[in-house]
């Protein structure tokens, strides 16, 4: 069986505290040696444009959606909604998801300002919990998302939550599947996955306050460099 290296949690410049524009994400997956990545933005999913450039490219693109639901966050793959539903309830948005087919992720479940307010609602019913978060300060966050994953026997994967180019790779997913996008997401689903990371103080994650600020700015300097 093939196994497929995949950053599963990559953002693009569409998010407001992001910088990775589609040539920076390619030039870093290649460094990096990774297969393909799950491609992600805030409320809202990345640009058709950006997703057929990386495929073009050999690179296989996962897409999806980090919803803000009113209890926390919620990652939606591989279909999507009308962005009210970030708004919503978590438990209709993953019911909505499971009728399309789709796959739902509980990211960084414990990280401190970003974790989710009753974990204990969703557990069950999302298909997948981020059992590493490369963005997490502290390592316990991690070790409860995986705990908790195996208490309830959910699968789990690991992603870099990349918002700058060069924390793309630093966590990442092994999955046993063939390249094709259903086959991949039913091989997670499953949990035939391995997690791998490298354990760093995620010094980026400050960046974003600045990009937030001064983001007109930044993509006005980039829209040169988007491809």
């Amino acid at each position: 069986m093939k196994t497929v290296k995949i950053d599963m949690h990559v953002h693009t410049i569409m998010s407001f505290d992001s910088v990775n524009t589609p040539k920076f994400i390619l030039h870093m997956c290649r460094r990096k040696k990774l297969d393909g990545i799950l491609l992600l933005d805030h409320n809202k999913y990345p640009p058709e444009s950006f997703i057929k450039y990386l495929r073009r490219r050999g690179l296989i693109v996962l897409f999806g959606n980090e919803f803000k639901t009113v209890l926390g966050e919620i990652i939606v793959v591989g279909t999507k909604f009308n962005v009210h539903w970030f708004r919503e309830s978590p438990l209709e948005l993953i019911e909505k998801t499971r009728d399309e087919n789709g796959l739902t992720i509980l990211p960084h479940p414990f990280s401190r300002g970003r974790n989710f307010k009753d974990i204990n609602l969703v557990i069950r019913r999302v298909d997948v919990v981020e059992g590493f978060n490369a963005r997490c300060f502290s390592q316990r966050e991690n070790l409860r998302a995986m705990e908790y994953a195996r208490r309830y026997n959910r699968a789990m994967t690991a992603g870099s939550d990349a918002h700058v180019p060069f924390e793309i790779g630093i966590a990442y997913t092994l999955v046993a599947a063939e390249s094709e996008i259903e086959d991949l997401m039913e091989a997670i689903r499953k949990g035939k996955t391995a997690l791998r990371f490298k354990i760093k103080v995620p010094i980026w994650r400050m960046s974003s306050a600045p990009i937030k600020a001064f983001k007109p700015l930044i993509s006005y300097m980039l829209r040169g460099v988007l491809f």
